[in-house]
């Protein structure tokens, strides 16, 4: 089982380069940032809030994309639970 990393969020409009592994240089907009520590190979993990998923890790910039904005892509739907 993984390690738990928490973080704070930092930024709701971050955007930047980021070199993937094979050394390709891609630029991003709107992404969210928060403070967690990751290593490589956590991109495309979930990020989380409590129990609720709200990102998927993209950068080691601490950089994810806010769920909403692969709900489409993914043809997912959100499903919210109260606790």
């Amino acid at each position: 089982m993984g390690k738990v990393k928490c973080g704070t969020l930092e930024s709701t409009n971050w955007r930047g380069n980021i070199v993937s592994s094979n050394g390709e240089t891609q630029y991003f907009t709107n992404m969210r940032q928060a403070s967690y520590s990751e290593i490589s190979g956590d991109s495309s993990e979930p990020i989380f809030y409590g129990g609720t998923a709200i990102g998927v890790h993209r950068a080691d910039t601490g950089g994810y994309t806010h769920i909403s904005k692969i709900e489409d892509s993914f043809n997912l739907d959100a499903i919210f639970i109260e606790n």
